[in-house]
């Protein structure tokens, strides 16, 4: 599996709490790359789109794209459950 990450996304990433930071370093750094395994997280597809998908922790959200032709991610950004919807996906 191909991994991107958009600048944006790496940005809200270092601004996270150590603890989650630390989660979610591993889990888009190490388990989406090398494992395909993060069945343990609740992945939701944003509504109206085939390809936009969120990953929900706490009050956060992580928005990235899934292209399934070429089985490449996109990470996208990282927003409160509350923000999420006016920042990602971008139309």
């Amino acid at each position: 599996m191909i991994v991107h990450f958009k600048i944006a996304f790496l940005k809200e990433l270092t601004k996270l709490p150590p603890d989650l930071r630390t989660e979610m370093e591993e889990l888009f750094f190490e388990k989406l790359i090398y494992e395909d395994k993060f069945e343990q997280y609740k992945i939701e597809r944003m509504k109206g789109y085939q390809d936009r998908f969120q990953i929900r922790t706490g009050n956060l959200r992580f928005g990235f794209t899934f292209i399934s032709e070429k089985n490449e991610i996109i990470c996208e950004r990282i927003a409160h459950r509350t923000d999420i919807y006016k920042l990602f996906p971008f139309k």
